[in-house]
């Protein structure tokens, strides 16, 4: 018999894993719980979660509460009949009535080698700290914060030039693979508790995180553009207005220009003198302008080897 799963989730990464579980005859979800509807983007829209749409899809039942506190929120899902709850990217607490209610308990597929990293943005700050790995976790869930007992872990290695897309697309995968696993074999397998001695926190990401500070080295600002490829990219100043670089690469060589130089310009690229090294913009946009390769950007842009951006403290 198939075991009957409540999911709850909201990103493009939690209806991947949720296409997975659902095309698996050993489960059937029996309800999908995400965000609301919101406003997205510049003609502000309304839009659904990545979510509802992939279970649209699948013809699986959707439920969108506003919140998950009280009573009307608590009596509709006592009502289901569960083996367990899921909760993949879903960005809202679970109270302890909903996590006590599923027969064998609740799951969490974390982005992150727990206990490093509980909390909102555990791919990002594991790329903005440069660790050279981290891991999917699949833990059961309890009513503090990404501090349950871990029952599957991989570990997923961070590439020098790796950035966010690339990192959660291996997650991802990693997810859609040990979260069947850990279901299936739940009764047989010992969790292994977390040392919440070693705890740290990815607290949300705001777009000051993404501001480079000309005080750091390249590689610390090569972070930043990697981290955040898909948000607001690494952000440098030039003639008071913002300057987004979504992509580059970098040098790592000994200079004594004044960090925040402009150098080596050609016609079709340039290098940004930084502490360690050269960063070398491939992508970037220039604040009420579109995002362009550099060499678009260098040919509505007139940028002189004088010319020098700056920083966050700058």
């Amino acid at each position: 018999m198939a075991l009957r799963i409540a999911y709850f989730g909201s990103s493009e990464f939690s209806a991947s894993v949720m296409e997975a579980l659902a095309h698996d005859s050993r489960f059937e979800i029996v309800i999908v719980v995400t965000q609301p509807d919101s406003i997205q983007g510049r003609k502000r829209e309304l839009s659904a979660p990545p979510v509802k749409k992939a279970a649209i899809n699948l013809g699986l039942p959707v439920w969108q509460p506003k919140s998950l506190k009280g009573p009307k929120a608590t009596e509709k899902f006592l009502r289901f009949n569960l083996d367990f709850g899921v909760v993949v990217a879903y960005g809202k607490i679970i109270p302890e009535v909903f996590l006590n209610h599923p027969q064998k308990g609740f799951l969490n597929g974390h982005a992150s080698d727990l206990p490093r990293f509980r909390g909102a943005a555990p791919i990002h700050r594991a790329i903005l700290h440069q660790d050279q790995n981290t891991a999917m976790t699949i833990m059961k869930m309890t009513p503090r914060l990404d501090d349950g007992d871990v029952f599957l872990r991989e570990v997923i290695e961070i590439g020098p030039d790796d950035g966010f897309i690339s990192v959660e697309s291996r997650l991802m995968k990693s997810c859609s693979s040990l979260l069947p696993q850990a279901l299936v074999s739940y009764d047989t397998t010992k969790p292994v508790p977390q040392n919440h001695s070693l705890a740290c926190y990815a607290d949300k990401i705001s777009i000051s995180d993404a501001y480079i500070d000309l005080s750091e080295d390249v590689l610390t600002a090569y972070a930043k553009i990697r981290a955040f490829e898909c948000l607001y990219g690494g952000i440098l100043i030039k003639d008071k207005k913002r300057v987004a670089i979504f992509k580059a690469r970098v040098e790592k060589t000994s200079h004594t220009q004044p960090p925040g130089s402009v150098v080596m310009l050609t016609r079709k690229s340039f290098g940004i003198a930084l502490t360690g090294g050269i960063l070398f913009p491939l992508e970037l946009q220039m604040e009420g302008r579109k995002c362009m390769q550099v060499s678009q950007f260098l040919a509505g842009n007139q940028l002189l080897e004088t010319d020098r951006f700056t920083g966050i403290n700058s």
